[in-house]
């Protein structure tokens, strides 16, 4: 592995970079002809010498089809779908 030297704006980008990569430590640094432990140790070096911005993320739930059967009906719906609303109508149903 070759030694590359970096400064702390080419650092900065590559942090930004791996987070924005949504690969492992290990696949990110094989790619870059980088160790691990190093790049490890350098982030957690930069995280303490400057506070990076929190950024928020989402979790993204796929709605997956599903169907209920009550009796002779069937109801196709999403997993999103409020399960207190679902359990009122098959309770609406059976009367």
């Amino acid at each position: 592995m070759s030694v590359r030297r970096r400064n702390r704006q080419q650092w900065s980008e590559l942090l930004v970079e791996f987070s924005s990569s949504h690969q492992t430590v290990e696949a990110f640094c094989s790619e870059r002809g980088m160790s691990p432990g190093y790049f490890l140790k350098k982030r957690a070096q930069l995280n303490r010498q400057q506070k990076l911005p929190f950024v928020r993320a989402k979790v993204a739930v796929a709605a997956e089809p599903v169907t209920v059967q009550i009796q002779d009906v069937q109801i196709r719906c999403t997993t999103s779908l409020s399960p207190v609303w679902l359990a009122e109508l098959a309770a609406a149903l059976r009367r």
